[in-house]
């Protein structure tokens, strides 16, 4: 039988010896013309996973050395502060330095808009960054830092400083939001000096008015949408922002609405002294955004913290309407003062509580 198509050869047509198998040679073998292609293609990887696995361990391995040996660093390394002094950097201290630093310098930004935002004078560090400081570094277990802080007045204030440097950079970054809002809301020009008095008496820039008539809503402090406006911007524009990282902080003044947060009083108090000091911008003839400094205006916001004290002691549940307004509205369902000035009198005279909605 022929085969055209397909070539194969038998044996070469002896019988086979008694040496060889029996019919073996008789067997067809096929001739593949593809033999040559089979010879290039690549041979079957062999599965890399124990490989994989090997390398994953080793790596873990090291990562868990190389964590022990920098905690062992941490711990050699000491207290000591680099290059003490008024502007202590916070990226060239040790380790540890550096933790209770940056952990002080969170609490710090917190206590500015949940306690006082003007901790200035003589006890700004007695007062705010040493408990902080001895707080933070209980908090992070670092025993001979507290006892460092406590006892060494020079250490505990030159760590002391490096939060502290950053109240002023806090407080100006709301300014930047108050500066280019205050113009349309008062209607402002620059060297406006004298509507810009008329709105600091009283505190009339915190109520609905109308200068030309002078007519002023004292039973509606601090509804001018600015207020909502200012402390939104500022603190609340996105989920990742600062204010929602504190919201858990938040408390309720009323007994009969524990669970209805409020905004505190230092936040909204702050945010009114920053659109004041946007407001005296407008004093000079020509117009320049000015520094935010608490020698300035801390006076401000203590008048504003008065203010809202006045409001709470007359009537809780106006005061927590008031508070837990802004609240819900800019957030969503999610301290001490300076002593009384003559200016701030006025303040509270002028306030009209009693006209104040209680729903």
């Amino acid at each position: 039988m022929e085969h055209r198509d397909q070539k194969f050869r038998l044996g070469k047509g002896r019988p086979p010896t008694k040496s060889r198998k029996p019919r073996q040679s008789e067997t067809p073998e096929w001739i593949d013309h593809s033999d040559n292609d089979a010879l290039d293609s690549p041979p079957v990887k062999r599965s890399r996973t124990a490989k994989a696995m090997n390398r994953a361990m080793k790596k873990d391995d090291e990562d868990e050395a190389q964590v022990a040996v920098k905690e062992e660093a941490v711990i050699d390394q000491g207290i000591d502060l680099v290059s003490p002094g008024p502007k202590l950097a916070l990226g060239v201290q040790l380790p540890r330095v550096r933790a209770v630093a940056k952990a002080a310098i969170d609490e710090v930004q917190a206590d500015v808009c949940l306690k006082n935002a003007f901790p200035e004078g003589p006890d700004k560090h007695n007062q705010f960054t040493l408990p902080t400081l001895v707080r933070v570094a209980q908090k992070l277990g670092y025993a001979d830092i507290v006892r460092r802080v406590q006892t060494d007045i020079t250490y505990s204030r030159h760590l002391g400083s490096i939060p502290a440097q950053r109240i002023s950079t806090f407080r100006g970054r709301v300014k930047k939001h108050t500066d280019g809002v205050v113009a349309e809301t008062y209607n402002l020009q620059p060297g406006d000096g004298h509507r810009v008095d008329w709105l600091d008496q009283q505190l009339n820039y915190i109520y609905p008015h109308n200068y030309k008539s002078q007519k002023v809503d004292r039973h509606l402090p601090y509804k001018p949408s600015i207020f909502t406006q200012v402390m939104r911007s500022a603190w609340f524009s996105r989920p990742t922002a600062y204010g929602f990282a504190i919201i858990d902080r938040f408390t309720s003044s009323s007994l009969k609405h524990p669970r209805e947060k409020e905004i505190p009083a230092p936040m909204l108090a702050l945010a009114a002294t920053a659109i004041y000091a946007s407001i005296v911008d407008y004093s000079a003839p020509v117009y320049k955004a000015r520094d935010f400094t608490g020698n300035e205006f801390a006076d401000t916001y203590a008048r504003n913290m008065r203010a809202l004290q006045k409001i709470k002691d007359a009537d809780t549940n106006k005061y927590h309407v008031l508070m837990h307004g802004f609240f819900r509205v800019i957030c969503g369902s999610h301290s001490s003062v300076m002593s009384a000035s003559g200016k701030s009198a006025d303040d509270l005279d002028a306030l009209d509580v009693a006209g104040m909605p209680d729903a």
